[in-house]
């Protein structure tokens, strides 16, 4: 139990994407985005995508081996790097 941060680089945009689990009982109860700064209008925009589309909700209820089972088919279409990076921030912040 407990409030965990982890962040991990976004891939081939260079910037870090920053997370807070908290974790409960064994699973997480909550996964937010903790400050994520993406550097170009473009890259915000992917982010903003993510976020919008409740990227980090599909981590609520899962253990940690549930939530390193996750797929690119449970992945934010269009937001791809943004996915990818919000999974190893929860990794590392549940490491």
């Amino acid at each position: 139990n407990g409030v965990f941060t982890g962040k991990a680089v976004v891939a081939h945009r260079w910037y870090d994407f920053l997370v807070e689990v908290t974790m409960k009982d064994g699973r997480i109860v909550s996964a937010e985005d903790y400050g994520t700064r993406p550097k170009t209008k473009w890259d915000r925009k992917r982010h903003e995508k993510f976020i919008n589309n409740n990227g980090l909700s599909v981590y609520v209820g899962k253990t940690k081996e549930e939530a390193a089972a996750i797929t690119d088919a449970d992945m934010v279409s269009g937001a791809t790097f943004s996915s990818e990076a919000a999974k190893a921030a929860i990794q590392d912040a549940l490491k």
